[in-house]
């Protein structure tokens, strides 16, 4: 039976062990001979977690830790309209990048 593929984090990066079958994530990966396992870039998490459920592969998700949080605002402000475009700008990018 084969091994689940697992994603954690190492020193602001990711490692990838063992390689998943789809190709979709390798476009990110370079391989460390240092752990003998795939190496990418921690700003890629994103990219690689949907290159992984694009390819229909089940991993484990180690490097995950983070969580939404709810966060309300005590006081009612409206943004600038740079700002209110900034926001939109960044929501049509599908919440990525900095405002």
């Amino acid at each position: 039976m084969a091994r689940v593929p697992t994603l954690s984090y190492d020193r602001g990066t990711l490692l990838l062990h063992p390689p998943p079958k789809g190709r979709g994530w390798m476009e990110y990966a370079t391989w460390d001979d240092r752990v003998e396992k795939f190496r990418i870039p921690g700003i890629n998490y994103r990219q690689v977690i949907e290159a992984l459920q694009q390819d229909n592969t089940d991993f484990i998700d180690k490097a995950k830790a983070f969580a939404s949080i709810e966060l309300d605002s005590q006081l009612n402000l409206e943004p600038y309209p740079h700002q209110a475009a900034a926001l939109m700008a960044w929501k049509k990018a599908g919440r990525q990048g900095v405002i």
